[in-house]
């Protein structure tokens, strides 16, 4: 779990540095495929929301990284490409990079 940060930015800046690396990395993907996507924190993670709402969210856990979609039928409609990963009904989980 990463402490409480003031902005999306504070709160990569208080990551591990493989952890940041990765997250980043999944960020600039969030950021380069949805135009005009806003980034802010809530629930204490880097939210991505276009003008309907809320679409995904990142999270450090302690065992995992997390990237979560607030749309679950995302996750059923790409089901065969995620075959494979470590998915709930709302998240893709990795591993947290040694």
């Amino acid at each position: 779990m990463i402490p409480r940060a003031a902005s999306p930015d504070d709160w990569f800046a208080a990551l591990p540095p493989n952890v940041r690396t990765e997250l980043r990395a999944l960020r600039a993907v969030i950021l380069e495929t949805l135009p005009g996507v806003r980034e802010t924190l809530a629930y204490g993670m880097p939210t991505y929301a276009n003008a309907h709402g809320v679409v995904c969210a990142l999270s450090a856990q302690r065992r995992y990284l997390a990237f979560y979609v607030m749309d679950a039928d995302v996750l059923l409609d790409h089901a065969e490409a995620l075959r494979g990963f470590d998915c709930g009904k709302t998240c893709v989980r990795f591993s947290r990079p040694g």
